[in-house]
């Protein structure tokens, strides 16, 4: 509601980094999609897009050159983003497009983990600056048990 909405611009006011890390497939639609309901929602700008309207009425969201595409260990897929790969793709490592991300908008399906820690290093950011929210608290105990971890080691 408003509320939310108030306060999550007021943290980015603030200058607190937001990040959108969806369990969706790792897609240019779906982030696509991602960027207009944020748009929709009044909060795009929260997430580095933009709130305003094309002179045709739509939302503008990103085009397939706009998307990064990512396996998990973070090593950018090649230029083509065939689904399913094409035959120049094949045996590549477009073939292990895990994660997907355009400004502060990720999607991993369920590889919350690693795709955060994209976005970070991407960012320049460390775990140490990092909030995690979700709505499942197995995300929650995942991304700490991922973390943790590498403390560990």
């Amino acid at each position: 509601g408003d509320a939310t909405r108030e306060a999550l611009m007021e943290m980015v006011q603030a200058g607190v980094r937001t990040v959108v890390v969806t369990a969706q497939s790792p897609s240019v639609p779906t982030i696509a999609n991602l960027v207009r309901e944020l748009q929709e929602l009044g909060v795009g700008a929260a997430f580095g897009h933009s709130d305003h309207k094309a002179s045709d009425g739509d939302l503008a969201g990103p085009s397939e050159a706009d998307v990064e595409f990512y396996n998990l260990q973070g090593v950018p897929c090649p230029p083509c983003r065939c689904l399913p790969p094409c035959p120049l793709c094949a045996g590549s490592q477009a073939v292990s497009r895990e994660v997907a991300r355009f400004k502060d908008t990720v999607a991993a399906r369920y590889n919350k983990p690693e795709a955060l820690e994209i976005w970070m290093k991407a960012e320049g950011l460390t775990p140490e600056n990092v909030m995690f929210v979700d709505d499942n608290s197995d995300n929650v105990f995942n991304m700490y048990m991922h973390f943790a971890v590498r403390e560990v080691k």
